[in-house]
Formats: C-alpha cells, sequence, structure tokens
C-alpha cells in the first residue's frame, strides 16, 4: 500500500520533497512494526482488505526503547490514513468496500505538546559571523536570508534566492524573494528610498552577503576542492 502510495500523483504533489524522508521513515516503522506483530495486528500478512481493526492496535503499541512514542504514533495514523484513501480511490479491486477506512477516528493520546523556540537575532547573526569566520560565509548567507526574508532553507539550498534579483539594475533598492505559501515572487525592499537619508533596513544582512563570493547565479553554492560547484542540495 505506502509502495502504490508513493508512486501516485498524490504523493507527488502534496508531499513535499523536505518531508519525504520523515513520511518514508514512519512507513518502514509501521511495517516493521506490523511484521513483528504478525497477522494478530490485522496488517501483516494479510491482503489489505483484511486490515481493518489494526489501526488502534497499531498506535497504541507504537513505541521505542526509552517508552511510547506519542508524536511518531500520530504521523503513524495521519500517514496510513493518507495511503489508505489514495490507493483505494486507484485500487478499489483490492478493498473490501464494506470496509471503511480503519484509520479515520483512531483515538490520540492527550498530550502536552512542546514548542520550538525561534532564533534570535543575535543568535542568527552570530551563527553567520561564525561561518564567515571559519571560511563559508555561503552557509552564514544561507541563515540571515532565511532570519531576515523568511525563506524556507531548501529554498535557499536550491537556488531561489538569486544574485541578480538581488539588487538589480531594474530593481537596485530590492530583493526578489518567494512567498512560499503563496508560490508568488515579490520585491522586497531592502532601504528607504524617501528623503536623502538612505535608511538600510538589513544593513548587516548585506555585510554577510558582501563576504559571499559569487560563484554563479544562486547566491548560496557549494565548492568543492577541485574548485567546482554546486547547489546545496545536491
Amino acid at each position: 500500500m505506502f509502495n502504490t502510495y508513493k508512486g501516485s500523483l498524490a504523493w507527488r504533489r502534496k508531499v513535499a520533497a523536505r518531508s519525504r524522508p520523515d513520511y518514508e521513515r514512519i512507513m518502514r516503522l509501521t511495517v516493521r512494526h506490523a511484521e513483528q506483530e504478525g497477522p494478530s495486528g490485522g496488517l501483516a500478512g494479510d491482503p489489505v482488505h483484511h486490515a481493518g481493526g489494526g489501526g488502534q492496535t497499531l498506535r497504541q503499541d507504537f513505541a521505542g526503547p526509552n517508552g511510547k512514542r506519542p508524536r511518531q504514533a500520530e504521523k503513524l495514523v495521519t500517514n496510513a490514513r493518507r495511503a489508505w484513501a489514495v490507493v483505494r480511490r486507484l485500487h478499489p479491486e483490492h478493498f473490501d468496500e464494506k470496509v471503511p477506512n480503519p484509520w479515520i477516528g483512531v483515538e490520540m493520546e492527550i498530550r502536552t505538546k512542546g514548542t520550538k523556540p525561534a532564533a534570535t537575532r543575535d543568535q542568527a547573526y552570530a551563527f553567520a559571523w561564525g561561518c564567515v569566520e571559519r571560511g563559508v560565509p555561503e552557509v552564514g548567507a544561507a541563515a540571515v536570508i532565511c532570519f531576515e526574508w523568511l525563506q524556507r532553507p531548501e529554498n535557499v539550498l536550491a537556488g531561489y534566492v538569486r544574485w541578480p534579483e538581488y539588487r538589480s539594475a531594474q530593481y537596485p533598492t530590492m530583493i526578489r524573494v518567494e512567498h512560499h505559501k503563496t508560490r508568488k515572487m515579490v520585491l522586497h525592499p531592502l532601504e528607504e528610498t524617501q528623503g536623502s537619508d538612505g535608511l538600510l533596513f538589513y544593513a548587516e544582512a548585506e555585510e554577510i552577503l558582501a563576504k559571499v563570493p559569487r560563484r554563479g547565479i544562486p547566491i548560496v553554492l557549494r565548492q568543492y576542492q577541485d574548485g567546482t560547484t554546486a547547489l546545496g542540495t545536491a
């Protein structure tokens, strides 16, 4: 079922590249756990249409060496529910129409969710200047681009932020960045253009960018020992 799901259009369009490794990890854990449980789990060794009762049991038993793993169990249920729905729509002949999606309505444990504090400006720039001092200014540039212009790391590493769109001849006071949720590229101001004070909004960020060698069109490029360059995701 999971293999078929990963080959579907729903997977390619709905699951971001950055999320796929984690989805696949959860799939492997799910299958491994089901195989350990055997037929009593209602999932291993049976045709898909016989797997109607295993969702709750599998969620309850999902644990690691340090005990219960409620967040992993939540991912398990969400992932399996979506995979079941997609594959059933694509291959209804392998499913019993009388058996509903067993992952709908699986009870979740009530848990206190921790918060992930955002990096402070001081932390972002301490990291960036440390990268400059260690001879990898492009890494520091990636950090401040993400911090100041709310870009996703994978977009920066994939070359979405480019030198020709930073203070270009046509827009010398702007940088062009993507709004990830809307997929729109927008011009973002870098300085005050009204009056004559010339206030820079991101003076320190631009100091970091000034340290980055222009190795190609993307601002962030890796350089190898043989002098070749590549995107950060290579």
